[in-house]
């Protein structure tokens, strides 16, 4: 049977402006040891995002193993997350935010420091959504005397976002926006030193935001279904003049 052309004109403009299904990709895992994400070709997925490439080191006196980090995931109902955004103790994020939070007990005394470099990319895997937000909290914290606890996070080596526990300065959350972007790669620092007291972080949260935008190429595709309905419609209208 030969369908009609105005339904298949039709049927090709929703085709074009509907949202690409998302890559199959294993859910990140909850309440799992960091050194499991280390592992080699390690991939995992909240939602739209798709999280990989992650890396480790740790320095100071009291250096904390990857094995010792507790990775929960964030994100809305839905996804599989184990924790929403806005709610508990991440109220003041939005609750469609996307992302990881780590545990672990960084804390030193007097004369010794703790430091954990972590990094990981962030890939948008479909649909009309891109990253144009980032938000860096710092749980657990506190210090004693001159003791400092800190997180210093870099976004695609351009966008710096920094936390920070000490004396006369408590800035525990930090947030950026920044032009949409597909993907985001992450480095962090998170330090803390006793010096002439004592430093503690037992959590850092991660979570980023995302801004719809229109489909590459859907509008053109649109416009031109919309001159195909026209030039149809005028094709009939001069036939059935020609026939009055």
């Amino acid at each position: 049977m030969k369908l009609p052309t105005k339904f298949l004109l039709c049927a090709g403009i929703l085709a074009v402006t509907s949202a690409p299904s998302w890559a199959v990709t294993a859910t990140c895992g909850d309440n799992v040891a960091f050194s499991t994400y280390l592992t080699a070709g390690f991939t995992c997925a909240i939602g739209d995002k798709t999280f990989s490439n992650f890396s480790y080191t740790a320095s100071g006196t009291n250096p904390i193993a990857a094995s010792a980090i507790t990775v929960d995931t964030i994100g809305p109902t839905g996804t599989g997350a184990s924790f929403v955004a806005g709610t508990g103790n991440l109220t003041g994020l939005p609750a469609t935010d996307i992302g990881l939070e780590f545990f672990a007990p960084w804390s030193v005394g007097i004369g010794q420091s703790s430091d954990s470099f972590i990094g990981f990319t962030v890939t948008i895997n479909g649909g009309p959504q891109l990253i144009d937000d980032a938000s860096l909290v710092q749980g657990g914290s506190g210090f004693t005397l001159g003791g400092i606890a800190q997180v210093t996070e870099n976004i695609n080596g351009t966008i710096q976002l920094i936390t920070v526990d000490q004396n006369g300065q408590l800035v525990l959350g930090d947030t950026k926006s920044f032009s949409p972007t597909g993907t985001a790669v992450v480095t962090k620092d998170l330090s803390v030193n006793g010096n002439n007291g004592s430093a503690a972080i037992s959590q850092l949260v991660d979570v980023f935001s995302q801004t719809t935008v229109p489909i590459p190429g859907a509008l053109p595709l649109f416009a031109t279904g919309l001159v195909g309905l026209w030039g149809l419609r005028r094709k009939r209208s001069k036939q059935s003049a020609v026939a009055t």
